[in-house]
Order: C-alpha cells, then structure tokens, then sequence
C-alpha cells in the first residue's frame, strides 16, 4: 500500500506505550463503542486463528459513517483531537455519544503492534463513496501513514474495518471474564438501541438473553452551574449470577463513564445501576470523569439510589416468600396457622419470612430435607422470634447451619430493618398487657377471690412486675423489716447511717413491709429517692379500719425515725386490694384519688386494683393502639398459667 501522507502524533512516545497498554477487552469495548458513536448498525470482532495455537489479527469491523479523508489528518495527528468532544449526540440517529477524548483509537496497540485502518466514508459534495488507509505501528507509534482516498463502487457500505496484527501470544481469544464484562458494557445499551447489531467471535449479543428486567425510578434533581438536571436510576437486573454487581454514572441510555465503588451491594442479587442525567456529561465534557462524584446533589442521588435498589429488592423478596409462605401452608410445616391483624406478629412473621426464604432459595439442602426436620426447624426459628429476637444470629448461625457468606447475606437483608428491636419491643408491651388481663381476670373470679394467697402468690407475681406501679422503680425491699428498708434507703442515696438499733414500729416489735420499690433522681440536683411502701391485700379482705392503720404506722415509723430524715427523700404508701369498705370514706382528705394523708415528702393512699390496672392500661393504651392488639382474658390468664404456675395454682381453673 502507498501511503501518501504521513503525520506526526504531537505527545510523547512514552504515553502512546502508556495507552497501548490497557488491558485487551477494554481496548475492545473502546474501539466498539468508536463504531456506535459512528452510528454503526452492524459491529463485528473476529478473532483470525493463524493455525499455530495462536492469532494471526484481530479486527473490528462497522458499517458506521466512517471519517472524512478531510478530517483525518487532524484526528490521527492530534491525541484528545475527538471530533465528538463538544457533540452530545451522534449525527445520523441521535444517539448519546460515549468517547469525546480521541484515545480509543490508541489503545488499539494492546491488541497488535501493527494496527491498520480501512475507512469508506460517502463525500456528500460529490456523493460518492471514497476509501483511504491509515497504518500505525507500535515501534514508531507517533508516525501516522495515510493513503489518498480511492473512489469506492457503490456495492460498498461505508464504514471502518481496523485490523490488529502482531497480537500478544497471550491473547488467544476471549476468556470468560473478558465476555462477562462486554456483555455488562453493551446489554443496557443494546437494550435500548434494538436496531444495532453487536457479534463477538460469531456470537451475536442478545441483551434479551442476559437482561432479566429493567427498572427506572426518578431521583432527585442535579444542580450544576446554577441549573436543575432531571436525574433517574435504571436498575439492570442479570439472568446470570456470573455477572457482577456494579453502579455506573451514567448518560441516557446507559453509556456508562464512571464505574463507582458504592462500598455496598444487595446480597444474592446480580444488577448493574445506572444514574443517568445530561448533567453527568456537562461535568465530564468540562472537568473529566472525576468531577462529577464530588457534586452534592450527585452525592445525594447516590444515597437515594441505595435505597430505593434496597426498597426494590426487598419488595421482590417479600413476593417470593409469599409464594413459599402458600407452599409452606400446604405441606403443613408454616408454623404460623392463621392470619393476623396483630402487628407483633405480623412483624415476626416478616423477619420469619425473611430468614425462611433466604434459607429456602440458597441452601439447596434445606429443601432436599424431609417434612419433619423443615417443620422443626421453623419451630426453633419461629420460637426464638416470639421469645428472644436477639437470639436470631445464633438461631442463623447454629441451627440453619449457614456459611459465613450466607450469614453475611442474611444479616444484610435484616440490618437495616430493625426488626428484632420491633419485636423486643412490641412483645414487652403484648406481655404487659397479658399480665394485666390475666391478673384482672383471676383477682375478679371466684376461684382467685377466693384462693389467690397474699404472700406467696400475689406477692411474688408483683414482685417480679415492679412496671405495674412505675416504669422507672425496682425493687428494693421484699418482705422484709423496716429496719431493712432503712439500710436500702441510705445506700440507695450513698449515706453513712447509724443502723445499730432497728426502726421501731409503733405497735409491733417488728414491721414487716411487703414491698418497697425506689427508683433516685439526679438531674442536675442533688441526689433524692422516691420509695413507694406497697401493703397487699388478698381479694376477699376489702380495705377497712384495721388495714388503714397498718399503712399509717409504717407511714409514722419512717417519718418519727430522725434516721430517714437525713437524706432527701419520697415517701407514698399504698395499701391494695379490691375494694375498700365505704363506711370509712370519711377518713380521705381526697376521696376521688384514694388519699388519706399527704405532707411535704410523703403521701398515704388507698387503691383498689381496678384502679392500679386503669392506671397500667392508660400507659400502655398508645402502644397498645399501635399495635391493633386487644389481650382476651383466657390468653392473659394462660400467661400466668405459663410464666407463674407456682403463683396462680388453685387460683384459676384449667384451661384447655
């Protein structure tokens, strides 16, 4: 071939070797991509087998517009001297452009050390078709040959052909890492531009073939410059799971300029997300490809991206577990057996359906167990939902037998949920509520009026539940003497008191108090107590005259000794049970609110336990509205039945 004309390459040698040393497929995916912003319908890459177990060419070959033999000399001559630089779009069917640096062409040495072009382009003043050569080789790299055009017969398309010769011995193909990655590049592309034709080695790529679904979702704008760009996310999903996770910004259509590393991906899913917006090009074609993740809103639109990918996947885990959750019901082994419009367990059923679905879809040999084992198993997990949330991991890790990935997966999915916390909370509310319907039911029967023991049944119930009478009390004193009320109270406040002698009760030897609960403050002041002196009462004993005056001796006993005095503190006494005599109504200061005796520091009141559960519903009622949740009498008292059979025996009758 005569090449009439030779130019020089005005930058360093040094930097051409630099270029011609990008990896082999991208310097595919570059030289493609020159096609289609050339409007190429057709792109071929032939690997030519020259027999000896390695390649004699490689070339690409496009039926694109091709290039002026006007405007070759400047784009060979000069690196970043793309005629594409200030375009958004290709001139024949619009498309969004990708390369606007002039150095594809470059990068063409990693695939040979002789690299030949053949161009047909049509010369629209004389409307014919004309066919030039450029050759480029890589031990002179900066010597550029150009042949005159020779007119071409109209059978010819126009179009470039270039051809790699002299290729690497250890380029013999393209190996599986190599397909994956031009098949990420172009899917989304070709997806969108369903007339252009893309063949790798003879195998044409079938976006159909490896795009399992597109999804687009507005984000926010991208401010730049003053000016609002509208931005949107396209989820690709993948057929294969050999492809890779990965995020892209992007232009329309998912030219992809800048591959980010988001630090994060949804587990078990294979996906592409491309953020679009003209905004991202403005900021390429003035700053370079490194701009634009530094831009605010940009910065933004990732964040939302992450979540609305996250909303996205997680939607489609709830259908299939859905779909499981009937086959579950079917065979028998779903240990949740009907429906619910109680949120507690519709929030423990989500995390159950979670865990059970990411068990069922990834460990083959779960499903290959029999009826039986996956029965029990969804006991364990459903057990250790409704008992103890915390314990899910170990459920996860132990009794599911999950690889350390797939407990990294797992976890993932479940993070950002925070169900368990959900359910911690919402079962202390439900358990409350039990607690409160069971205890009402027996105190109010005439089994529990009549058999339910002071001391060692009601007492202890009470003692384990301190909520009953205040969130932030616990218990100090239990059954014990007021002597032993006296050293509580003082170490409760950090007080050196003389405790030799015992606190004398005016008219026994020795008080016994059944409860006291304290709780301290110390906002900012200084420390004082708040003890609540709790006297009670078996249902069949109404609160007369005699139970009056044991809850004001305790009250006087603590007030007459100087030892109590000495630390800020408040006292309330309180006597229970479930009615009072109302011949006494006399002796309240306050009838309305039980008060008998009220001073600076410490208050004497009566109560019946209709009004101590009022006072418990009324603080839960907000959560318990919350919760659409309404405790029916026989699940309260089979809570006690379960969590205090000692304290309810012979006080209820059996339930079944």
């Amino acid at each position: 071939m005569n090449y009439a004309h030779s130019v020089q390459l005005t930058i360093q040698n040094d930097l051409i070797s630099k270029l011609g040393k990008t990896s082999p497929v991208d310097a595919l995916i570059e030289l493609i991509w020159n096609a289609l912003d050339a409007d190429a319908l057709n792109v071929r890459v032939i690997f030519e087998d020259n027999g000896l177990d390695s390649l004699k060419s490689i070339k690409i070959i496009d039926d694109g517009v091709g290039i002026n033999f006007s405007e070759a000399k400047n784009i060979f001559k000069n690196l970043g001297g793309s005629k594409k630089k200030n375009k958004l779009k290709s001139d024949v069917y619009g498309r969004f452009l990708h390369g606007k640096e002039g150095k594809g062409r470059l990068k063409a040495f990693s695939l040979g050390a002789t690299v030949n072009w053949s161009i047909t382009y049509r010369d629209e003043i004389l409307d014919k078709l004309f066919t030039y050569k450029v050759a480029m080789h890589l031990n002179n790299p900066s010597d550029v040959n150009i042949s005159d055009p020779v007119e071409s017969d109209e059978d010819f398309k126009t179009g470039v052909t270039i051809e790699a010769y002299d290729v690497p011995k250890k380029i013999r193909g393209l190996n599986d890492s190599a397909k994956t990655k031009i098949l990420e590049t172009f899917a989304f592309y070709l997806y969108d531009y369903k007339n252009i034709n893309l063949e790798i080695d003879g195998e044409k790529i079938d976006p159909k073939k490896i795009i399992l679904a597109v999804t687009p979702f507005n984000l926010d704008f991208i401010n730049y410059e003053g000016k609002n760009y509208s931005s949107t996310l396209r989820l690709t999903e993948w057929v294969s799971s050999k492809q890779t996770t990965s995020t892209y910004l992007s232009c329309n259509h998912g030219i992809p300029y800048l591959k980010l590393d988001m630090g994060w991906s949804y587990p078990n899913k294979k996906y592409t997300a491309y953020i679009e917006s003209e905004a991202i090009i403005e900021m390429v074609n003035m700053h370079g490809l490194d701009f634009a993740p530094s831009n605010a809103s940009v910065q933004k639109n990732l964040g939302l991206a992450k979540e609305i990918i996250k909303g996205h996947f997680r939607a489609q885990e709830a259908e299939k577990a859905a779909t499981l959750v009937e086959q579950w019901k079917e065979e028998n082994i779903y240990p949740y057996p009907s429906e619910t419009t109680n949120i507690v367990e519709q929030v423990e059923r989500q995390v159950f359906d979670i865990v059970a679905s990411t068990v069922s879809h990834n460990i083959d040999k779960f499903e290959k167990t029999s009826k039986e084992n996956r029965k029990f198993q969804f006991r364990l997990l459903k057990q250790a939902l409704e008992t103890n949330p915390n314990s899910l991991q170990t459920i996860i890790n132990e009794v599911l037998n999950l690889k350390p990935e797939e407990q990294d997966d797992l976890a993932e999915l479940l993070r950002d949920v925070s169900l368990s916390s959900i359910i911690s909370a919402s079962k202390v509310v439900t358990d409350r509520l039990k607690f409160i319907s069971g205890l009402e039911n027996i105190i109010n029967s005439k089994v529990g009026k009549k058999n339910l023991k002071e001391r060692t049944q009601l007492h202890r119930m009470l003692a384990e539940n301190c909520w009953v009478f205040g969130e932030e009390f616990f218990i100090s004193v239990d059954d014990q003497s007021l002597t032993e009320c006296l050293k509580k109270h003082s170490k409760l406040l950090s007080n050196d008191v003389d405790i030799l002698e015992a606190v004398e009760h005016p008219t026994k030897e020795r008080g016994i108090v059944d409860l006291m609960l304290s709780k301290t403050t110390r906002n900012n002041k200084p420390n004082t107590a708040h003890h609540l002196i709790i006297e009670l009462k078996r249902p069949s004993v109404k609160i007369g005259r005699d139970e009056i005056s044991q809850i004001q001796d305790y009250a006087d006993a603590i007030r007459l000794d100087s030892r109590f005095s000495k630390t800020k503190a408040k006292w309330t006494f309180i006597a229970i049970s479930l009615d009072r005599d109302m011949k006494l109504d006399s002796r309240y200061i306050d009838l309305e609110n039980g008060v008998i005796a009220e001073k600076d520091n410490y208050i004497i009141l009566v109560k019946t336990w209709a009004e101590i559960f009022d006072e418990c519903k009324a603080k839960l009622q907000f959560f318990q509205e919350g919760l659409k949740y309404k405790a029916k009498a026989i699940d309260g008292v089979e809570h006690l039945q379960k969590h205090f059979p000692k304290y309810v025996e012979g006080a209820t009758t059996t339930i079944k």
